[in-house]
């Protein structure tokens, strides 16, 4: 809408439509939580992001590129829904309760003893993990999926 700075008897208000399209997934069922993530879930549509829910959306939004093989939702998407950036994560290399190899180091002495996450965690991060046979609370650095280094 095009207004002038100072009102005029032939004032008159111009609209111009507009229009702005991106190719965006749409769940084609409902998805919970924690569900991994897979091209079959979606169809790809055509949304306006000039107008609309699209366009309070518009930054949140992903685009038919996305690659879905290590993404996994975090909230329910419900049928029909556009996939949005917040409702989605990468999935975890070590889940909470998965079970997995605690190396223990103290100077040159290397330790493999079995152990359970408490925490999700991504390789190179810090998790908080427990050794099956003492019980102990440990925290360490995830090296690869299922295993988990701690520097005594």
């Amino acid at each position: 809408v095009l207004e002038p700075s100072s009102p005029h008897p032939s004032y008159r208000k111009l609209q111009v439509p507009f229009a702005a399209w991106i190719q965006t997934p749409v769940a084609i069922r409902k998805i919970r939580p924690h569900e991994s993530l897979s091209s079959k879930l979606f169809s790809i549509q055509a949304v306006n992001i000039a107008t609309g829910l699209a366009r309070e959306q518009r930054g949140l939004l992903l685009t038919s590129e996305i690659d879905y093989s290590k993404l996994e939702t975090i909230r329910t998407v419900t049928e029909g829904q556009s996939l949005l950036s917040d409702a989605i994560e990468k999935i975890p290399d070590v889940k909470k309760g998965d079970a997995l190899q605690i190396r223990l180091i103290s100077g040159t002495l290397v330790l493999l003893t079995p152990g359970k996450a408490i925490e999700s965690g991504y390789v190179g991060g810090q998790i908080r993990t427990m050794a099956l046979k003492t019980k102990k609370d440990l925290w360490g650095r995830v090296v690869a999926e299922g295993l988990v280094e701690v520097k005594l």
